[in-house]
């Protein structure tokens, strides 16, 4: 009796299963009806980079919320385009660049396309559409690890690095992640997680030949902790081609890291290896080389083009000569026997119809020339290599060959690779079909990663490790709570549900688990065993002193030998009570605080620098103020933040008498989080800007905190 009791009050794992499911599908619906996550975004300007490798940038008209959601469409074509026919190569935020690489058949299309005629979608429904079909198809057998890490016998006697070393709670954190099967890493930013910690113990698994994946919730999120690994594995010697990092990247992390990077890496080593395999085919005199005859073959095809044109024009004026028909015909055929020596040229007059010939001159020529220019640096490399014999030359690209046959598939290349890099969302979407089979896979930012997501990870049972601060901003649900009271709508918590506490699903019946999360009452499972990291070398000991106090409570403070993080405030007259606006609810704006920080942005000299508010609305209009600003991604939300870092800090507070994301006292609004948040953003100075003597007052509220630490800034 009492076990039936006990099991009525945890759900079962095709309960579980069941859940996710029903929660994706609801979402799926919330979205498509209210059209939220749904995003359409302008191409202002499309240039072709590399005519052989079909690789594309287009410049957008806004930010992408996710490279991971888009499809493309044409104008005048009512088909959608996704990232199975145009690749997402890598994605510059700063610049607000994509680089994208079409099949054969849609490069064509952007050889002349206008930038009007192009349009990105990104639409959340994609992922959860995604998530849904793994539930479907694999979502049966879901458990908590009970699977220790095969590199358990290091535990007594583990190989620290020695500059720096860990100190004893990064020690223990390491023993804990080898002893234990379920772990989780607690520690704010600076307290060593990625270098000290996961770095260790990722070394240590590529030198002892165990394979073993490091995930994260976002893009942002796993470059910022593959950096971290990689400074670390790189003074270990470790090679990086050990490493592989699935899916698109910001253009920075592959210029950095580009042996790393799934897209463009493979992509710039095939074509360099490539390139140098013309240069000795070009001494060597080898038959069908480029020079020999895709140039020539081309530019017969180009002229031939030329032909069909006068011939159409004059045809134009003469129409029913049974000759110039026939003259056409055989034009036609000669133009694509000639043209049908590059898949790209080829595709340039497939479906060749009379009006597009001018189009087909332009696209044709266009890419002649660039081949020429191409030889002509090839040719001029040759000159190296002509006095070399003949065999060295056969073994040279022999050694080419090779090299540029070991670049294989994406799937393969996870097989091969020691360490596997993805978002959770390339994680679930590559490996729907193949398990990815590693002996460990740990998850970054795990407190910003929605259950939902990290639910695929209790599969197959293999060890697991979170690392993150369940104090600091949980998942991102275009769902608000509100909206999922509705009993219809339930379910979608657990898309809103941190990671972190996505154990108690195992160990609560449905109702419970919805009950702490729309209460904000979670706490973390005791089968998960939690090692907290206490002393950060990020803030100062006044920073570190307040957090502490109103945050952590757990003895967190600083080892910093930089000296205390510079912590200010500028008095500003913003309205108590707050404005109203429909429906008598509050704004979320301050125009006396946007035009308190356009003012000190134009007197104060800051370098680097964020502007970070908790509200949109304030983000909208600090852009008009700043539009220089707003176009170079320093006005965000706190949310937006996530996983950056700024040397300086400007934080809009906009609220007084009805708080929401700034009430760290109301555990519904999560406004705790949101602070510490965006007060762990600053590297080393934070500037609030607000109504100080409103805040002062509000005894109990981290603001206030931070207030009574703070300096005034005094504006002239």
């Amino acid at each position: 009796m009492r076990f039936a009791l006990f099991k009525a009050l945890q759900m079962s794992p095709e309960e579980i299963k069941q859940l996710c499911i029903s929660s994706c599908k609801c979402y799926y619906d919330y979205l498509e009806k209210t059209g939220r996550g749904l995003s359409e975004i302008d191409v202002w300007g499309v240039e072709i980079v590399d005519h052989f490798q079909r690789i594309i940038s287009l410049r957008l008209s806004k930010k992408i919320f996710d490279a991971e959601t888009i499809f493309f469409r044409f104008e005048g074509d009512n088909n959608k385009y996704d990232t199975t026919q145009i690749t997402v190569l890598e994605y510059d935020v700063e610049k607000n660049m994509l680089y994208i690489e079409p099949n054969a058949e849609l490069f064509t299309r952007f050889m002349n396309i206008r930038t009007g005629n192009l349009k990105v979608i990104a639409d959340m429904k994609f992922l959860v559409q995604r998530v849904n079909n793994w539930f479907d198809q694999k979502g049966t057998g879901l458990q908590l690890p009970t699977k220790k890490s095969p590199l358990e016998y290091l535990a007594n006697d583990f190989p620290y690095f020695e500059h720096p070393t860990p100190g004893a709670d990064q020690k223990a954190a390491i023993q804990a992640i080898l002893t234990e099967p379920f772990t989780y890493v607690w520690g704010a930013p600076g307290t060593g997680k990625t270098q000290l910690v996961l770095a260790n113990v990722i070394v240590q698994y590529v030198k002892n030949n165990k394979r073993c994946a490091i995930l994260a919730p976002t893009n942002t999120a796993l470059e910022q902790v593959m950096r971290g690994v990689l400074r670390m594995s790189d003074a270990a010697g470790i090679p990086r081609e050990k490493f592989l990092r699935l899916g698109h990247t910001s253009k920075a992390f592959a210029q950095q890291y580009p042996e790393v990077c799934e897209n463009f890496g493979i992509s710039t080593q095939r074509l360099q290896i490539e390139k140098q395999m013309r240069v000795v085919q070009s001494v060597m005199k080898k038959e069908n080389t480029l020079a020999d005859n895709l140039i020539p073959k081309l530019e017969e095809g180009l002229q031939k083009l030329k032909e069909l044109k006068d011939l159409l024009d004059v045809t134009a004026e003469h129409t029913g000569k049974s000759s110039s028909q026939k003259l056409i015909r055989r034009l036609l055929k000669e133009i694509k026997d000639a043209v049908s020596v590059h898949p790209l040229t080829e595709m340039i007059v497939k479906h060749l119809e009379p009006e597009g010939v001018d189009l087909a001159i332009n696209q044709l020529n266009s890419f002649v020339t660039t081949q020429k220019k191409e030889e002509a640096v090839i040719q001029a490399k040759a000159v190296e290599f002509a006095q070399l014999p003949e065999h060295d030359l056969k073994n040279m690209l022999m050694e080419l060959e090779q090299s540029r046959n070991k670049l294989k598939g994406s799937n393969e290349r996870a097989r091969n690779a020691a360490v596997v890099a993805a978002t959770l969302d390339s994680y679930i979407f590559r490996f729907i079909e193949d398990d990815l089979d590693v002996e460990h896979i740990f998850l970054d930012e795990a407190g910003y990663a929605c259950a939902a997501k990290a639910m695929p990870l209790m599969k197959n049972n293999v060890p697991v490790t979170f690392l993150g601060d369940h104090l600091q901003l949980p998942p991102v649900c275009e769902m608000n709570d509100m909206d999922m009271q509705d009993e219809k709508q339930r379910d979608v918590f657990v898309w809103s549900k941190s990671a972190i506490h996505l154990s108690r699903l195992f160990d609560q019946n449905k109702q419970t688990a919805y009950d702490a999360y729309i209460n904000n009452e979670e706490t973390l499972n005791g089968k998960m065993t939690r090692v907290d990291l206490r002393n950060t070398h990020r803030f100062g000991k006044n920073l570190a002193a307040v957090l502490n106090d109103y945050v952590y409570k757990n003895g967190f403070g600083s080892n910093s030998v930089r000296g205390e993080t510079e912590i200010y405030f500028v008095q500003v007259e913003t309205p108590v009570p707050q404005p109203r606006g429909l429906n008598n609810r509050p704004t979320r704006e301050s125009e006396a605080e946007a035009f308190a920080i356009k003012q000190f942005i134009e007197t104060i000299g800051l370098g680097e620098y964020a502007i970070l508010t908790p509200y949109i609305n304030q983000v909208k209009l600090l852009g008009k103020l700043m539009p220089r600003d707003r176009n170079e991604g320093r006005i965000l939300t706190v949310h937006g933040s996530q996983g950056k870092e700024w040397e300086n800090i400007l934080l809009s507070v906009v609220d007084t008498d009805k708080k929401w994301f700034t009430d760290s006292r109301y555990a519904k609004s999560r406004g705790l989080y949101l602070l510490n948040t965006a007060v762990s953003r600053a590297k080393k100075r934070l500037i609030l800007f607000g109504n100080y003597h409103y805040w002062k007052k509000q005894n109990g509220q981290l603001i206030k905190g931070l207030l009574d630490v703070a300096e005034e800034w005094r504006m002239l």
